[in-house]
C-alpha cells in the first residue's frame, strides 16, 4: 500500500505543457507559436493505475489516440472529464507521433491539415484516450479561428517529476 500512494503522490506532481504551431500553408513560414502549462486532470492519475493493472484485459484503451478541440470558455478545473463544448462535427486530431525526449516525459504531435476545421473559433483543447477518458484540458486565453491558409500542429507533453 505504501508504494502504491508514492506512486499516486509523485504521478499527482504531473505537470502538462502544450505548444501550438500556426504555420502558413502559402510559404511553410511559422505565423505564430504559443506555448501553454495545463491543467492535468484526475483522470490521468485514474487511468494510469488501470492500465498498469490491464483493467479490462484490453490495454489498447488506454492508449492516447487524439486531442479534441472545443469552443467552451470555462476555465480547466481538475474534475473536467470532456471539452466543453464540443465542436460539430467533432474536432478530433489523431495522434500523430508519439516521442520520449527524455525518460521523465511524453510527447505526443497532431494536427489541423489546411482543409481541416476551418472556420471554428476554438478556445479550448483536451488530450483523450482511446476509452474516451480526457487526461488534459487547456482553455486559451482568447478566440483561435481556423482557415485554410494554417496548418496548426500541437505538441502535448506530460512531465512526470522524478522522486
Amino acid at each position: 500500500m505504501q508504494l502504491t500512494q508514492k506512486f499516486l503522490d509523485n504521478l499527482g506532481q504531473a505537470k502538462g505543457h502544450l505548444t501550438l504551431i500556426i504555420t502558413d500553408v502559402k510559404d511553410g513560414h511559422i505565423k505564430e507559436q504559443f506555448d501553454f502549462d495545463n491543467l492535468l486532470v484526475t483522470a490521468l492519475r485514474v487511468q494510469v493505475l488501470h492500465a498498469l493493472g490491464n483493467d479490462g484485459g484490453v490495454i489498447a484503451s488506454y492508449k492516447v489516440d487524439r486531442m479534441s478541440m472545443g469552443t467552451g470558455s470555462t476555465a480547466a478545473a481538475i474534475t473536467d472529464d470532456n471539452i466543453e463544448t464540443p465542436t460539430v462535427p467533432p474536432t478530433n486530431m489523431t495522434i500523430s507521433a508519439y516521442s520520449y525526449p527524455d525518460s521523465h516525459r511524453i510527447r505526443f504531435t497532431a494536427g489541423l491539415g489546411a482543409a481541416e476545421g476551418n472556420g471554428n473559433a476554438y478556445r479550448e483543447i483536451g488530450l483523450f484516450m482511446a476509452n474516451n477518458w480526457m487526461l488534459s484540458r487547456r482553455v486559451f486565453s482568447g478566440v483561435r479561428t481556423k482557415d485554410a491558409d494554417s496548418v496548426w500542429t500541437f505538441y502535448w507533453t506530460i512531465r512526470f517529476i522524478p522522486p
